[in-house]
């Protein structure tokens, strides 16, 4: 696997960019690192409006805080869904903004992240009481540096997953722009926001259980979700993105690093569930390398939009970042 001539190609001019120098990927991303990536004002967090941008009573909305969540393009997304399917699986579930919004017949949704899969698990299994233990802990005198901490030092030491699944929530809701980080240690190791009154998404917990109750709930590596995919099903990607800039490139979403070679394994894999006879969707940045890997290497079929970022405190700086969808669908 991977001795072509176009991956090896790929593999070696990757680290020609400034972005991917080897140095970089295999530096561990630790608290300072954070907060210079705040200091460098590469992301600015957003209001309750902005994330609830669709007003729509059957649309589910996310109750989780995710960078890169899906949920403005959702419509964009769903369309280039078949109607009719049988399983939907989703390999990189993170806020859940299409999984919640998908009728198949059977759903799968995984996440390399153990402590977001626990969250889910618990909502499937406890419901209202898990909501409840949740809200608890949304209050003013927790919302300060002090007591996030306190919270984050628990979150971090503690051994009762039930009591991480909670405590994770309130970490979602009052850290920087819910980017969820972990340090070489495995620690949780974002710092607070700056919220008046960080949201308790109390109504959208209760919109998903419905939702969840149906899902089956996996923490496995997304290669063999892809491969339980067979004829007649779907699978939705979402993974970390291919970054734009050096700045961008920010991937300790778990203890384990989304490299490039795994871009092109995922491509790989996609390619493989297509010829069984499934269909898959992959969501990332369009850039060169991507459309070198899903197009000239897999033989996907690209579709590019615009999608806004707020990716910097200045107004005038926030443009429209291009994305794309790649599609790997069965020969006819």
């Amino acid at each position: 696997m991977f001795h072509n001539k176009s991956t090896t190609f790929m593999l070696k001019n990757i680290y020609k960019l400034p972005f991917f120098n080897r140095e970089h990927c295999k530096k561990n991303i630790i608290e300072n690192d954070i907060q210079k990536f705040i200091e460098e004002e590469i992301f600015v967090e957003y209001d309750e409006l902005e994330e609830y941008s669709i007003n729509d009573d059957k649309t589910v909305k996310p109750f989780l805080k995710w960078a890169g969540g899906k949920f403005k393009s959702l419509n964009d997304i769903k369309n280039l869904f078949p109607k009719n399917g049988k399983t939907y699986l989703e390999p990189f579930v993170g806020a859940g903004s299409i999984a919640l919004n998908v009728d198949y017949e059977k759903i799968i949704v995984n996440d390399i992240n153990s402590d977001l899969i626990q969250v889910y698990l618990c909502l499937q299994k406890d419901g209202i009481k898990f909501i409840n233990e949740c809200k608890k802990i949304f209050t003013k005198e927790n919302n300060t540096r002090e007591s996030y901490k306190k919270i984050k030092d628990e979150f971090n030491t503690s051994k009762d997953i039930y009591r991480k699944a909670v405590l994770f929530i309130y970490l979602n809701r009052h850290c920087f722009n819910g980017l969820c980080r972990y340090n070489r240690k495995g620690e949780f190791n974002t710092p607070i926001g700056k919220y008046g009154n960080p949201y308790f998404p109390e109504s959208q917990m209760f919109s998903a259980i419905e939702k969840i109750e149906k899902f089956e709930i996996k923490n496995e590596d997304y290669k063999n979700i892809i491969d339980m995919a067979m004829e007649g099903d779907i699978v939705y990607c979402d993974p970390p993105y291919i970054p734009l800039s050096e700045s961008a490139y920010f991937d300790a979403y778990s203890k384990e690093k989304f490299t490039l070679k795994n871009q092109i394994e995922l491509a790989e894999s996609a390619s493989m569930a297509a010829e069984r006879g499934a269909i898959v969707l992959i969501s990332n940045h369009c850039n060169w390398y991507s459309r070198q890997i899903y197009t000239e290497m897999y033989g996907g079929k690209v579709k590019m939009f615009d999608v806004s970022r707020t990716i910097s405190s200045n107004i005038e700086q926030r443009k429209a970042v291009k994305e794309l969808i790649a599609t790997f669908s069965p020969k006819k």
